[in-house]
């Protein structure tokens, strides 16, 4: 049988400051690209609500 690792309170801590800085980072990156290619930034976005609408959509429908 596997032993179950145990999490101590250092190693949450250190999980959670490493995605807070990930996702610092990202949201810097993202608004970096967003200010050099609005355009771009705007079609993917249109895009991906039209495909979350769709699946949306067809998923309430087949109740």
């Amino acid at each position: 049988m596997e032993e179950k690792t145990k999490v101590t309170i250092e190693d949450l801590n250190k999980t959670i400051s490493d995605v807070k800085d990930y996702t610092e980072k990202t949201r810097k990156e993202l608004q970096e690209t967003i200010k050099k290619k609005p355009l771009e930034s705007a079609g993917t976005i249109f895009i991906a609500g039209v495909v979350i609408g769709l699946l949306i959509g067809t998923s309430i429908s087949r109740r």
